[in-house]
């Protein structure tokens, strides 16, 4: 249902959006998308297993160690696109594109983790095997950013895009088990999609970003050393 929810609406946003309208329009009309999607997730965590069963139980502060390369990458961009925002006065457009901007990657954040990385992860452990469950979660979040292309993106783009998203699927499953609860993230989750999609429509580069998620995904593959040992 997921899937079909959000196909639909990039199928829709791409049939209907006027270029004219920029950034603004798709992502006003995306943020719509996004809150029934938040609000299906919803629906199934109050209905199933609850919050803490669908992985928003208690932090473990010291496994946060283990995100950390993805938290530096984090901050190293929004201290390279900040100085971009705040060197000039933003135009109303560019205003109201921030504002929706940060309420849909909210949004994206918090959906994409509680389904892929909550949801779907718990429950397939009760079934199958961590590292199965593991396996199954990434591939499950891998295909979604293949919906992508019904949004008009070139397919040679959605392939990308399906392999980055598979290997951050496998290096933060394991970290979302060790954390405890998904609530670090889904604030990275969000912090990070806002800054691409601000940096994009900004024009600005960020060098180190994949090199930096490169090394997370490192620690997050290690982090997989536990769970086949304990079979």
């Amino acid at each position: 249902m997921y899937f079909v929810i959000l196909g639909t609406g990039m199928a829709y946003l791409h049939a209907t959006s006027d270029n004219a309208n920029g950034n603004a329009g798709v992502i006003m009309s995306l943020v719509w998308v996004q809150g029934v999607l938040c609000a299906l997730c919803i629906y199934f965590i109050v209905t199933g297993c609850g919050w803490a069963g669908s992985g928003f139980g208690r932090l473990r502060w010291s496994a946060l160690i283990w995100l950390s390369p993805a938290i530096i990458v984090l901050i190293t961009m929004w201290a390279g696109l900040l100085p971009d925002l705040l060197s000039q006065p933003l135009s109303p457009i560019q205003s109201q594109t921030l504002m929706w901007l940060a309420l849909t990657t909210a949004m994206i954040g918090f959906s994409e983790e509680a389904m892929f990385r909550g949801i779907l992860l718990r429950g397939a452990m009760t079934v199958l095997s961590v590292p199965q469950a593991m396996i199954l979660s990434a591939t499950a979040f891998a295909l979604l950013h293949m919906v992508s292309g019904l949004g008009g993106e070139p397919l040679h783009n959605g392939l990308q895009q399906l392999g980055f998203a598979f290997l951050v699927g496998l290096a933060l499953a394991p970290v979302a088990l060790r954390l405890g609860s998904l609530w670090p993230l889904v604030i990275w989750h969000g912090l990070w999609d806002m800054a691409v999609f601000a940096s994009d429509a900004w024009g600005v580069l960020h060098h180190f970003a994949l090199p930096g998620m490169f090394i997370q995904v490192l620690v997050g593959l290690w982090l997989w050393r536990a769970p086949f040992q304990d079979r």
